[in-house]
């Protein structure tokens, strides 16, 4: 593995707001075909095999609450890599079709970042665009989470699941989410 690269395999997850599509990636612990259904799975942190398809739908399910209804988190794809050197290659895809159950309004081209520490003292990022974010703009810690937040966050650092850094070790421990106004999708929107 290389280090700090997308590798042993990451999920990029497709989402759609009422501006534009969007996708998030994930890097994940080394995905098996054999290890769950027709999607594969992955050794968790603690030891049992968890089936893909579970995975990713408990967290987009988490997810959900802080996008807007406008917002639909399409589908799933997972890549691998032959080798460290080798291009990311897909290997399977899932298909969520999950609306956002958020009732606040969304604010256009808001960027939301999670940022966490892994087992490895390296950071593991989280973003989400054109979502419902505090008005203030204030940053939010550990202990300021919403319920939603929460679940989000306890779905990123369970050891039943296989998410990873890009270091290969898991989330840890939350040290912030920050949340600001994207200068690339005001200017894409047309609203600089």
């Amino acid at each position: 593995m290389t280090e700090f690269s997308l590798d042993p395999a990451f999920v990029q997850i497709d989402y759609t707001s009422q501006y534009s599509p969007h996708k998030m990636i994930l890097p994940t612990k080394a995905w098996d075909f054999d290890l769950g259904g027709a999607s594969g799975g992955y050794v968790s942190w603690d030891g049992p095999a968890i089936d893909a398809e579970t995975m990713i739908t408990s967290f987009v399910t988490a997810l959900k609450a802080l996008h807007p209804t406008t917002t639909t988190f399409e589908n799933a794809t997972i890549f691998t890599k032959a080798s460290p050197t080798a291009e990311n290659h897909p290997v399977a895809a899932i298909s969520l079709g999950v609306a956002g159950t958020g009732v606040t309004a969304v604010i256009p081209a808001a960027m939301q970042t999670w940022s966490f520490r892994t087992a490895g003292f390296h950071i593991f990022k989280l973003v989400q665009l054109d979502l419902t974010v505090s008005t203030d703009f204030l940053p939010t810690t550990f202990s300021d989470l919403t319920a939603g937040q929460a679940a989000v966050y306890a779905e990123l650092i369970s050891l039943d699941k296989a998410w990873a850094g890009r270091d290969n070790t898991r989330p840890a421990s939350l040290i912030r989410i920050t949340a600001k106004l994207s200068d690339v999708l005001r200017k894409a929107y047309r609203f600089t």
